[in-house]
């Protein structure tokens, strides 16, 4: 009779334990690979993110202007940058498209009052939203406020502007007192710590124009359109 060997059994243990067995020099050259990953991602992820509410912000602003268009139509023209007659009367571009003033609610989605790149990241206040013109500091024929309104007001023709697509309605903005947007948007606002343009995106800030087109802005482009100063992204004063 022939006798059958019997196979030897692989010893898995022992097999296992040299899988699972790592020398303080292989962890080493792991770590620092995974490092080098993290440093080379991170900075990508970042830029993406901030390109994303880049985009997010330009889109804010154009439904601003539609529901701001909207309410044009209906008040022959005038669309209300802020008004203020006197202490605890002052109302926001916000408080006049939502239906506060009283009239029709243009504006139902708060979200889009203010840009997710820079606090809050959600609506808390009406005075925490996109910047707008302010009559202070700035000279502006082609605006007008009614009888019995602070000179700071800001009502505007949209039919009657002589260049609509030159004519900046409202913008990226950031008060140094809050850290937070502000409605209020000086166009000389850091030798009195006020309120201004924040150039958020990307060394620029985005506008709303009274065509209702919208364009990322630089330092020059800003000059142009009458500002003279404002707040970098880091909250650095830049002259304009």
């Amino acid at each position: 009779m022939v006798q059958m060997r019997k196979r030897p059994q692989p010893r898995l243990g022992s097999f296992a334990g040299r899988l699972g067995a790592f020398t303080l020099t292989e962890l080493l050259v792991v770590v620092v690979i995974f490092s080098i990953l993290g440093s080379l991602l991170l900075p990508a992820l970042k830029r993406a993110r901030e390109q994303a509410q880049a985009i997010q912000c330009v889109s804010n602003l154009r439904q601003v202007g539609q529901t701001m268009l909207s309410y044009a139509q209906d008040y022959d023209g005038v669309v209300v940058c802020n008004s203020y007659i006197g202490a605890g009367s002052s109302k926001t571009w916000d408080d006049y498209l939502n239906g506060s003033t009283g009239g029709n609610v243009y504006l139902k989605e708060k979200r889009i009052c203010f840009c997710p790149s820079a606090p809050p990241d959600h609506y808390i206040f009406r005075r925490y939203i996109y910047g707008t013109r302010m009559r202070s500091g700035m000279v502006d024929p082609e605006s007008f406020y009614p009888a019995g309104y602070n000179a700071v007001t800001v009502f505007v023709n949209l039919a009657s502007l002589s260049n609509p697509a030159g004519y900046w309605l409202m913008m990226d903005s950031i008060d140094l007192t809050t850290g937070m947007q502000d409605y209020q948007l000086y166009v000389q606002c850091v030798s009195a710590m006020r309120s201004g343009v924040h150039l958020r995106h990307h060394g620029g800030a985005n506008v709303l124009f009274a065509d209702m087109h919208i364009e990322w802005c630089e330092s020059p482009q800003l000059k142009k359109i009458g500002l003279i100063d404002g707040w970098a992204k880091d909250l650095s004063p830049v002259a304009f």
